[in-house]
């Protein structure tokens, strides 16, 4: 199983602005980021070469199911 670490809170933008959600990075590869594009719509970016690894999971679970099927050593 991937656990994750969080890096920031979700918090208000201002009025306007609306909020910004929470940052998540995989424990143990912090350059994997795994975060929510609004609604439910989820998607893990590799910060290093900048590729999107899964895009538009519906939700925070299935991106990382779809991540251990891409990476399966991150499970370990």
């Amino acid at each position: 199983m991937i656990k994750l670490t969080k890096k920031s809170d979700a918090h208000w933008m201002g009025n306007g602005f609306g909020n910004a959600p929470a940052e998540w990075v995989v424990k143990g590869a912090d350059h994997l980021h795994v975060w929510s594009g609004g609604g439910n719509e989820w998607n893990v970016t590799d910060r290093d070469t900048g590729k999107r690894l899964v895009r538009w999971a519906y939700t925070k679970k299935a991106a990382l199911e779809s991540l251990a099927e891409l990476l399966p050593e991150l499970t370990a």
